[in-house]
């Protein structure tokens, strides 16, 4: 079973797991991982760091140069702690910021050519439709705002432990509609891509439906090789 010539694309929704569920995937199928969301947190936390305007990241969006490594994007000569891309206000200004056109552009440039050389499973919000529109197999995951809020709440309350689940939700609510919603790459499943409601399920049942439809669908293209 070789996956080297394969990139496979996980989009959905906020709260979804799907960073978790692409990561431990790769390990399995011993496929690389990209992690496109995390991109956008970096560029939200260095937009805040250097205390930029709009303006002032257009100039400088070029300064940002990430460096790929055993599975993990980073910016280069840039630290921070982990923790700080979860804070809700990184997530919320990464939305905002995804939509302005000449950060997509960037970001996308420097995706596609990761991604170039193949073997990846990458997740994202618009893998499957813009990033790598080829990819063999390309999953959707859903899940309804109110158990997405549950699952972040349980995430964010170890941080921060006044956060109210109230706003989680206002938030997840939020953060969806103006994905689905944004003119460039919008949330939105490929035509071709397998759609599955995570709403009810927990993590081994959405792992184990994943993994066996990309072997059910490997084992049929081997057969037609």
């Amino acid at each position: 079973m070789n996956f080297n010539n394969y990139n496979i694309a996980i989009d959905g929704y906020a709260a979804t797991g799907k960073s978790t569920l692409a990561l431990a995937l790769s390990l399995d199928l011993k496929m690389k991982f990209l992690n496109t969301g995390k991109m956008y947190r970096l560029v939200a936390l260095f937009y805040l760091r250097n205390n930029y305007n709009e303006e002032q990241l257009k100039k400088n969006i070029g300064k940002i140069k990430f460096k790929y490594k055993n599975n993990k994007i980073d910016i280069k000569n840039f630290s921070y702690d982990s923790l700080e891309l979860e804070f809700p206000e990184i997530s919320d200004l990464s939305s905002k910021l995804s939509q302005l056109k000449f950060v997509r552009d960037y970001l996308t440039k420097v995706q596609k050519k990761i991604l170039k050389k193949g073997g990846f499973i990458v997740e994202g919000r618009d893998i499957g439709t813009i990033i790598i529109p080829d990819a063999k197999i390309k999953f959707f995951l859903t899940v309804s705002d109110e158990e997405g809020a549950k699952r972040r709440f349980a995430e964010i309350k170890k941080m921060h432990k006044d956060i109210k689940f109230e706003k989680i939700l206002e938030r997840i609510k939020m953060r969806n509609k103006n994905d689905k919603n944004r003119k460039l790459a919008p949330l939105i499943p490929a035509k071709d891509a397998i759609k599955i409601d995570t709403t009810n399920k927990n993590y081994k049942q959405v792992y184990d439906l994943i993994k066996i439809k990309i072997l059910e669908i490997n084992n049929k293209n081997d057969k037609f090789a």
